[in-house]
């Protein structure tokens, strides 16, 4: 699992530079990724990426990365393909990037997070052993509680989908301290009609806030202390003529990640 920070240690965090996604192309596969976004004037900037810290870290401007765009300034969200030397498309970043007197460089590292895999591996395999006929999560198939963004490939629906989230406060996730608060999404999706996919959704949601986080308990996930932090929903649901979702919110206080060895208990 990846996740998509602002590298505050590189640059105090910004107000005009939002990245949300990531999106590969031309059938690349994911890797870590540094994204070097700096202003030449209010409304230009350039957009690099890069595979190392370092490579994009250099000044005034990175001098090897792997592909790059020139763009200008916009308040509404949207995508700018990165294209490689040979003009081959790489990647699509998506965000806003906002008109600046100020001019700022920023970086924002799109990497592999050695804690909120295990996290979300944890607590996908607890919600699947009630993933059963009479179980609290009766209805859905183990095999459509997935961990990442899940919307292409769950087999059916009802499903219920685990996404990191970035950490609250990017302090050297690059050097492998693990300070930041952790948090997760947990998403469950409900096929029409419109009225019982909004009862489902409510139900589900419930079930999955009571599983994973009443009365803080430590045996859900194994090892992991988790508390429910907010949600949304029930909201309409593309995937389905009436369907709906409902989104959870929560945040693992009960962890902590050593980089030589596996989670432990706080």
């Amino acid at each position: 699992m990846r996740v998509l920070i602002e590298d505050t240690t590189f640059a105090p965090a910004n107000a005009y530079v939002k990245l949300v996604n990531i999106v590969w192309l031309l059938g690349i596969k994911p890797r870590d990724l540094w994204i070097r976004v700096k202003y030449s004037a209010e409304e230009a900037l350039t957009i690099w990426g890069c595979a190392t810290r370092d490579d994009a870290i250099e000044m005034p401007v990175p001098s090897t990365y792997l592909a790059s765009a020139n763009t200008v300034a916009s308040p509404d969200p949207r995508s700018v393909v990165l294209l490689t030397a040979g003009a081959e498309e790489f990647c699509a970043v998506q965000g806003t990037q906002q008109a600046a007197i100020e001019l700022p460089d920023v970086l924002w590292a799109y990497i592999s997070d050695p804690v909120g895999t295990p996290v979300l591996e944890k607590a996908a395999a607890i919600l699947r052993t009630y993933a059963y006929p009479g179980a609290a999560l009766g209805g859905i198939q183990p095999r459509d509680i997935t961990t990442g963004p899940g919307a292409n490939y769950v087999a059916s629906l009802p499903a219920v989908e685990l996404e990191a989230m970035a950490p609250i406060d990017a302090l050297a996730l690059h050097d492998g301290n693990e300070l930041q608060s952790r948090r997760f999404r947990v998403c469950v999706r409900t096929p029409g009609p419109l009225a019982s996919a909004w009862r489902s959704a409510i139900e589900y949601a419930r079930a999955i806030m009571s599983i994973l986080a009443d009365e803080h308990r430590r045996d859900v996930p194994a090892g992991i202390l988790c508390r429910y932090v907010g949600g949304e929903g029930p909201v309409p649901d593309g995937p389905s003529e009436g369907g709906q979702k409902c989104t959870m919110i929560f945040e693992v206080v009960g962890i902590e990640a050593r980089p030589d060895g596996p989670l432990t208990v706080v």
